[in-house]
């Protein structure tokens, strides 16, 4: 089992790093490997600029069915939840489960090094770490027990227009 991290933040050592960091340190203590993808992009009054993120990031992987995410957002003060919130929808819009934590994926931090101060932050962290770890292995579980869940229907997309 492997997770991919994708780092979206614009520096690629920064507070997002170390929370990811906090992440990967967890996934690794219960025996899951991980490997690294810096796809920066600036983040906006709030919310980022998902479009080259997304597209550079997890859709560069062809079958991503059965595979989940999870969003970490690490911000000065407020916009982090509303980071979340679009990067989960990409998350839900490709069928892949959304993996939680004891509360949203944020921590807080300005200068660099500075989110680990943030002790809820990267408890928070850890917790979304050790939930990966159960998801991963309950999901490969339930496919050796029970097979792929895949829809084997061509997409239908409506305009809403009858």
């Amino acid at each position: 089992m492997r997770v991919i991290i994708l780092n979206g933040s614009p520096k690629a050592h920064g507070n997002t790093a170390t929370a990811l960091h906090e992440v990967e340190r967890t996934l690794q203590k219960q025996g899951i490997e991980t490997d690294w993808m810096h796809v920066g992009q600036l983040q906006i009054h709030g919310c980022i600029a998902c479009n080259k993120c997304w597209k550079t990031g997890i859709c560069a992987f062809n079958d991503i069915v059965n595979e989940m995410g999870a969003s970490v957002s690490i911000a000065r003060r407020g916009g982090a939840t509303t980071t979340m919130d679009v990067l989960n929808k990409y998350f839900l819009k490709t069928n892949m489960p959304v993996v939680p934590s004891q509360y949203w994926s944020i921590a807080h931090g300005t200068a660099p090094g500075e989110v680990v101060r943030d002790e809820e932050g990267m408890q928070t962290m850890r917790q979304l770490g050790l939930n990966m770890a159960f998801m991963m292995k309950s999901i490969r579980l339930g496919l050796q027990q029970f097979g792929s869940p895949k829809i084997q229907e061509e997409l239908v997309e409506t305009h809403y227009i009858r």
